[in-house]
């Protein structure tokens, strides 16, 4: 690396460092949904995480657009394809969209009395929550996971280790640390990922 991309390295280091802070995101929501008893008195929680999770992770899918980093060359190194695709149908089809039927039922009901005549009439709506059951909160779950860890090793430490091998670009003060955003701002939470260290 010359001093010439080092603002290039920085730069993919803060896109790829976001993604992988809402790969956690996503990971200790679905910790969260897999820990939540499966009760009629949860049903809003466990629906309001599951959609938390997907919504997160299709941000990530699209992250071309805002982040500009290539989610497609992390998926094809990493994760499982299929679950990838599962999890998305569930965006387009429903969390986001509300497109297809099969997560979402929606009912008319008349009552009628004794003479016919009608003296009710009520519209259910059922949509689904999320999985219940099966797997594929489980390899949701272990999608994450994986793809965390590639980013982790392959894209975050490879380009810190590029970044800190081409030698100090800017005088930093000895012994200083970082502003921590939450210390500033009740409204926000940190992430520090050391990526290197002397």
């Amino acid at each position: 690396m010359t001093e010439d991309n080092a603002p290039q390295i920085v730069a993919e280091l803060r896109k790829w460092a976001s993604l992988w802070a809402d790969l956690l995101h996503v990971d200790m929501t679905l910790l969260g949904l897999r820990e939540t008893p499966n009760t009629p008195s949860t049903v809003f929680v466990r629906r309001s995480l599951w959609e938390a999770a997907v919504i997160a992770y299709g941000r990530m899918t699209m992250s071309n657009r805002g982040r500009k980093v290539d989610f497609d060359d992390l998926l094809s190194v990493a994760g499982d394809r299929e679950t990838h695709d599962r999890i998305l149908g569930w965006r387009h089809g429903h969390v986001a969209h509300r497109r297809r039927g099969e997560f979402e039922k929606v009912y008319l009901v008349e009552q009628f009395d004794d003479a016919g005549a009608l003296v009710k009439i009520e519209v259910v709506v059922a949509p689904a929550i999320g999985p219940v059951g099966g797997d594929l909160v489980q390899r949701f779950a272990a999608h994450i996971h994986e793809l965390r860890t590639t980013l982790w090793e392959r894209y975050l430490v490879a380009l810190a280790q590029t970044y800190a091998g081409s030698g100090p670009t800017f005088q930093g003060q000895p012994g200083a640390q970082p502003a921590l955003l939450s210390d500033a701002d009740p409204a926000r939470f940190s992430i520090n990922l050391t990526l290197w260290q002397r």
